[in-house]
Formats: C-alpha cells, structure tokens, sequence
C-alpha cells in the first residue's frame, strides 16, 4: 500500500487535498459584506430624504449686510407705489404691491437713486444674488422688464434657492406676457411665470404671493382644475383680504 498518495473520502464527496490541508471556504461575514453595505446605503438615503421632508426647504432672501442695500431700502420700501394689474409681488426691498400700481412724481427719482446705491453694492460684493434680484426689483418697478428679467436670470445662475428672483422673474414673465404680439408666444411666457412661481417653497416669506400669481395664471391658461385647487390651498391662509376677493373673481370668471 502506498502512504504517499493523497486519501480520498467515499465517492461523490470533495477529494481531501494532499498533506491534512482544508479546503478553503469562504467565511459567512466576507459573503454578507455586500448586502450589509447595500443596505447600509439603503439607510443613508432613507435618512436623507427623511431630513428633507422635516427640515424646510433653505431659501435666500431679505438683503446683505451692507449699508448701500440698507440705504436701497430705506428710499424704496412702501415709498414706491407698486402694483402689477390684479398679481402679487413683494419683496425686502420695495415692500408688498397693492392690488392697483398709482404712479407717483416720485417714483422716478427714488428708484433712479436706489439703484445706483445697489449698482455700488454690486460692485462691492458681485457674486451676491440678493443685490442682483433688487436690482431686478428696481427694473421691474421703473417697468423695464427686459432689464428685470436679465437681472433676476443673473440670480438665479448664482443661487438657485434665491426666491424673491423666482417671485419677481414671475411677475416679469407674466408682464412680458400681457405685451407680446401673439397668442402663442403670450401661453409661453405664462407657462414660464407659472414654472417660476411653482419653484417657490413653502418656507419662503413670498410663499402666499407666489401661490397667488400661479393659481391666476393657471386660470388664464385654461387649466381651471388645477387652479381652483391652488386657489383653495390660498383662500385656507387667506379668504378676507382684497386679493382673497380678486382671485376668487378671477377663478369665477374662468370656470364660467
């Protein structure tokens, strides 16, 4: 009998490898690292989106810290008539609008002297979009509403969650809207406004007035479903006021 040579077990059963070596098998926790790590990813998502759901959303508004701005607003709010026939707006800067815009021998000259106090703080701080959006607030008042939306888009390009420019590129694209020469051209701009003032977010202070302007604009583009529900979410915050009035007419008149 040769001793030399490798055992063998019953047949059907793994060989046993030459000199009492085990074969290799492969531990239980390297087989389960993948899954474990799976899932642990599974549980960081869930948490982020979690975090999401309960914290709100971050938005950017009011003014910087800077003496020109404060200067801005202090020549400019609720000192310049503003008033958009029959949408909201507001904003740190100027303060909310009225529902009928009266001009004033004034308006001209506060707004000129207010923007050139924002064009020095722009040269201050120029990656600042709250200066930006004031001045698109300041285009959009004076009714330069080419200006306004270049002002408003320049931003946005720097800070997506800057949502007096998203309220205020609305009301711009909405304006824009009531001037141009075709139907078709009008039904974009509107659906454009309406995107801007669905980007808005609960957390903002201009939350109410965006919510406003899209359920008008929903109504004048003829998607009356929707915004007689928009219309419902705002007269449940607001169902007194004189805007309460006004949309509850404007969504009257459309369903009709």
């Amino acid at each position: 009998m040769d001793l030399s040579a490798p055992r063998t077990s019953d047949p059907g059963s793994a060989p046993v490898p030459p000199h009492g070596i085990p074969p290799r098998t492969t531990p239980a926790v390297e087989r389960s690292t993948p899954m474990l790590v799976f899932l642990a990813l599974l549980a960081v998502l869930a948490t982020i989106a979690t975090v999401g759901l309960i914290l709100p959303a971050h938005v950017l508004e009011g003014l910087p810290d800077l003496d020109l701005a404060r200067a801005a607003r202090d020549s400019l709010y609720g000192r310049v008539s503003l008033g958009f026939d029959g949408m909201r707006f507001g904003s740190a800067l100027t303060g909310e609008a009225t529902p009928l815009r009266k001009r004033t021998p004034l308006d001209a000259p506060r707004l000129s002297a207010a923007q050139s106090l924002l064009e020095g703080a722009h040269a201050l701080r120029r990656l600042e979009p709250r200066i930006l959006a004031s001045l698109g607030h300041v285009a959009l008042a004076s009714g330069d509403y080419t200006g306004a939306e270049r002002r408003y888009r320049s931003a946005l390009d720097l800070r997506a969650s800057c949502t007096e420019a998203r309220l205020g590129l609305g009301v711009t694209l909405a304006r824009e809207a009531l001037l141009a020469g075709d139907l078709m051209r009008a039904r974009a701009l509107r659906l454009q406004a309406i995107a801007q003032f669905a980007a808005v977010p609960r957390a903002s202070r201009w939350y109410a007035e965006a919510l406003y302007d899209r359920a008008l604009l929903l109504s004048q583009v003829g998607r009356r479903a929707e915004a007689r529900r928009l219309g419902a979410e705002y007269f449940a915050q607001d169902s007194t006021s004189e805007w309460a009035a006004s949309l509850r007419e404007a969504l009257g008149a459309a369903g009709s």
